[in-house]
């Protein structure tokens, strides 16, 4: 079975996803890992990230919404609290308590992001004004940093609803600023363990805007 990034819109996204319910491993790898063509390259990607999925492996999806594109997402490293996540056409994106830090094979990639002052105030649940740096490549090969500055606030509590049932979470948003770009950052965040479940994040010009849920903690 050949398996790869699929290309296609919110809402097919949203009924494969409504296929997840429960616990169970086939439905889980139906809906983030679809039949289509793919490189061999991408092929291997894929079933490395199937037979994590068998495995019990914790599984996330993300979201290109600017390119209408989803992957499943499957962890393959963890150092230093920095967790690398392999998608099933060969790209990564590493994540530190859920705020994406950087991204490869992707185009444009984020080469790396400083976060620290907004996982700060997110673990506590509590708004502020921080600033963030991400780190990207320009049209001459250059590491370019950027700074932005940012308003956190708390938009309440809700209900989100997960493949293994329905989680009580709080409503962060992120408000950012700089001299290139403005952008806009949610988390979906539990209630009980301050863990990122949901979020909308943006990660450059190029990659623009991409959602990463979690499927299987």
């Amino acid at each position: 079975m050949s398996m790869g990034l699929r290309i296609f819109g919110a809402g097919a996204l949203a009924l494969a996803l409504a296929g997840c319910s429960g616990a169970n491993q086939t439905k889980l790898a139906a809906a983030v890992l679809p039949d289509l063509y793919t490189t061999a390259e991408r092929d291997l990607a894929a079933l490395r990230v199937q037979g994590a999925i068998d495995n019990g492996s914790p599984v996330s999806v993300v979201i290109l919404t600017d390119r209408g594109q989803n992957s499943g997402l499957v962890p393959i490293n963890e150092n230093r609290g920095v967790v690398t996540w392999l998608g099933v056409d060969g790209s990564t994106l590493s994540t530190r308590d859920g705020l994406i830090i950087a991204t490869r094979g992707l185009g444009g990639d984020l080469l790396a992001a400083d976060v620290s002052q907004t996982n700060a105030l997110l673990q506590a649940r509590q708004p502020g004004r921080v600033q963030r740096f991400h780190t990207e490549l320009t049209g001459d090969i250059q590491a370019d940093t950027r700074a932005f500055v940012c308003d956190i606030t708390d938009s309440g509590p809700g209900v989100l609803e997960l493949p293994d049932g329905p989680r009580d979470i709080r409503l962060m948003i992120e408000n950012c600023y700089g001299a290139q770009a403005e952008f806009l950052n949610l988390y979906w965040i539990a209630d009980t363990d301050g863990t990122i479940l949901h979020s909308s994040q943006w990660l450059g010009p190029t990659i623009g805007n991409v959602t990463l849920r979690q499927l299987r903690p």
